[in-house]
């Protein structure tokens, strides 16, 4: 028997002459945040709006060769974005951490605070619950659907002329250790991490 954490649904497509319009639903269904565990896991959104064989808009595409995501320059500060309308916008769920200075980090001994966990909220999940303080999430400004068990993403896309039949594909990918958090081993002199950068 198959169980899944998350369901995806698209919904509120529009279109007009010069644009695509829809929103994506991601519900959370576990009873803890999603991804949980290590706080290098994360999960995104990869969006593609195709005319045949032709994409016409990505976002959350993904290098294959090294993990890493199209278009982003610095994967420790992707922002919350609660509407898609480029391609270097993506939707990452994730907790992001600083140390004392205020930089973004993956050494655990570093981390001093929280600059963003936007990680899926469980179902039920309330401000005014109880341990709200400790669990709720950070950096997602005003998004007002964020809430508990789910959030909604709108995209606007804007299309060409020639754009005829569309299809819209949505998947939500997961990622245990991204290359932002592998990268710094390889200054390290240790036979565990070189083996470990193998591996990876």
């Amino acid at each position: 028997r198959l169980r899944y954490a998350c369901f995806l649904k698209c919904e509120s497509v529009e279109r007009d002459a010069d644009r695509l319009q829809f929103a994506v639903n991601v519900k959370n269904l576990t009873g803890h945040k999603f991804p949980s565990g290590y706080p290098s896991r994360r999960a995104w959104l990869n969006v593609e709006v195709r005319a045949g064989n032709e994409t016409l808009f990505a976002s959350g595409a993904w290098q294959r060769e090294s993990g890493g995501l199209t278009g982003i320059d610095d994967e420790l500060r992707i922002p919350h974005v609660d509407v898609v309308e480029r391609a270097d916008q993506v939707v990452v769920y994730e907790m992001v951490a600083l140390d004392d200075d205020g930089a973004p980090t993956t050494s655990l001994i570093d981390m001093a605070r929280m600059a963003k966990d936007n990680r899926l909220l469980p179902r039920g999940w309330r401000r005014d619950g109880p341990h709200a303080d400790e669990t709720a999430p950070v950096g997602v400004g005003d998004d007002a659907d964020f809430q508990g068990g789910a959030d909604t993403v709108r995209y606007r896309v804007p299309l060409p002329d020639e754009a005829d039949q569309l299809v819209i594909v949505v998947r939500l990918l997961y990622q245990a250790i991204p290359p932002a958090w592998a990268a710094p081993l390889a200054a390290s002199t240790s036979a565990e991490a070189a083996q470990f950068l193998a591996l990876y």
